[in-house]
């Protein structure tokens, strides 16, 4: 992918991919990087906003992951998913206020 990078392939698709790669390492400010650069091309992409909320739920970071949950909500708003680990993440923003 860095060599897709050299060569001009510099997108959201590309920018996604090298953050799965990073994800699967563990390297997962490297991970939230590349998914902020993948948004920057497609701030709607709902593949990239659900890659960064999996980045900040496997680093327990759930108020980090609202924002991204909000705006997949308002493209998807029939995503399971997404409104699952709202509940939670807005369940433990409640806790860490009391």
């Amino acid at each position: 992918y860095r060599l897709a990078l050299q060569y001009g392939q510099d997108d959201a698709r590309t920018r996604n991919n090298i953050a799965v790669v990073f994800w699967e390492l563990k390297l997962y400010p490297l991970a939230e990087t590349e998914l902020a650069r993948a948004l920057a091309f497609e701030k709607n992409n709902v593949e990239i906003l659900n890659n960064l909320t999996n980045i900040y739920v496997a680093q327990r970071k759930f108020l980090e992951a609202i924002p991204q949950l909000e705006h997949i909500l308002t493209l998807e708003p029939g995503n399971e998913n997404a409104k699952n680990i709202l509940t939670v993440a807005k369940v433990l923003k409640a806790e860490k206020k009391s």
